[in-house]
């Protein structure tokens, strides 16, 4: 069999051929192996990598909830490490309920896997080097601003009031540009099912550190990304939530629940997008 393509079960007795990217052929490697040590072993990596083995570092300086660190994989890799115990199993199905859409859908966020450590699991995000926080005063170096619509879109959605200047990542790329990056997302309303339900159709209220973004030049790309989130389709919805619900060890009830509260959001995606564009318009720079 090539390199880069594997055997997927989609009937008893039918296997279907899946194509690994190369970039992530040494991580769908590392993830193999890490079930194997669980004792669960599937023929296709998830699309959330599964690591079994860290060499941990210094803690990340920047203040937060859940014993953030940095650590490295077998294969070299850094990324920064936060305790899902600390982060609980609704800030896990957040996470990767928000990681899945973005990954999906082209949206700027750095590569997710999760630590599978029997005394103690941990979410993964992919170090980026040289970044500086959100900042209305860096807005005008931002050169993708399309995506961060499209951060701003899938926020929205998933109900997360939490998208501050600590979590909007700026990567230094040039002398005077910027690219932008999503982190952290473990209090979007989508880790609950009845957190989403309770918010219904409506946007979530915006984190005031999100202020001074260009709402005018982000609209286009916001409004894209929900005619995307539109359109869909439910299998994609549910598996979706069926991996996010996977690491969160939640029931079958809370993944059927979760699933019409996303569909229903999903449907209206483009209503939902332009609420919460106002909402951050309101906000005082």
């Amino acid at each position: 069999m090539p390199l880069g393509v594997l055997a997927q079960p989609v009937h008893a007795s039918r296997l279907r051929l899946v194509r690994i990217p190369p970039d992530r052929l040494d991580y769908a490697l590392l993830n193999w192996i890490g079930s194997i040590r669980r004792g669960s072993v599937s023929l296709v990596p998830q699309r959330i990598l599964r690591i079994a083995e860290l060499s941990f570092g210094p803690e990340v300086t920047v203040p937060n909830s859940s014993n953030a660190t940095y650590v490295r994989d077998a294969n070299g890799g850094t990324w920064i490490r936060r305790d899902a115990a600390l982060m609980g199993d609704n800030g896990v199905q957040a996470e990767a309920i928000w990681w899945l859409l973005a990954d999906r859908l082209g949206v700027p966020v750095p590569r997710a896997a999760f630590h599978c450590d029997p005394d103690n699991d941990g979410w993964l995000s992919q170090r980026i080097e040289e970044v500086v926080h959100w900042s209305p005063s860096r807005a005008s170096f931002v050169v993708n601003l399309d995506q961060l619509g499209g951060i701003i879109a899938i926020d929205a959605v998933t109900g997360n009031p939490d998208r501050h200047r600590r979590n909007l990542l700026l990567e230094i790329i040039g002398e005077s540009q910027m690219h932008a990056w999503a982190i952290d997302a473990a209090n979007a309303a989508a880790g609950r099912a009845s957190e989403l339900e309770q918010l219904g159709l409506d946007a979530p209220e915006p984190h005031r550190d999100t202020r001074g973004i260009p709402v005018d030049l982000v609209t286009p790309g916001a409004l894209a990304m929900a005619q995307r989130l539109t359109r869909a389709s439910t299998a994609t919805l549910s598996e979706v939530v069926g991996e996010a619900c996977n690491l969160s060890r939640a029931d079958a009830s809370e993944r059927d629940r979760l699933l019409r509260a996303l569909r229903a959001r999903c449907a209206v995606a483009s209503q939902i997008t332009t609420g919460y564009l106002t909402k951050l318009g309101s906000l005082t720079p």
